[in-house]
């Protein structure tokens, strides 16, 4: 038996990714909360959704616990070190963001690929 919580995304906009300065290039952002970072459990899977005006069908990234725990924390603190060192005050607060990248491109995190994880129905640890 697998746990598998939801976290979906409404799109207006056709755009198929977004180009961050800090994480690079991305499709979707998921706003999460950092008791993510500490939930890891073998049987327990995300599904991230995008519904998208501009497409006939849903898009699904089933993504292990495991990985989402780590890439949330790895970038909040590359999110929060980045903006110090553009001297910014940061306020460190719960709310975190998963996002999913493309194969191909380079991240200064280990970033979840949408080639990977997109329709994983098989709820594959990879």
């Amino acid at each position: 038996m697998f746990k598998l919580g939801v976290k979906t995304k409404y799109r207006t906009s056709p755009k198929e990714q977004n180009n961050s300065k800090v994480h690079g290039i991305v499709k979707g952002g998921w706003i999460m909360d950092e008791k993510h970072e500490r939930m890891i459990d073998p049987s327990l899977f995300y599904c991230f959704v995008i519904i998208s005006e501009a497409k006939t069908a849903f898009q699904f990234y089933i993504v292990p616990s495991r990985v989402v725990a780590r890439y949330l924390k790895e970038e909040h603190t590359l999110w929060l070190k980045e903006k110090r060192k553009e001297g910014k005050r940061v306020k460190d607060t719960r709310m975190r963001v998963f996002r999913i990248g493309f194969k191909g491109n380079k991240y200064q995190v280990a970033t979840p690929l949408a080639e990977r994880y997109e329709n994983n129905w098989t709820f594959r640890e990879f």
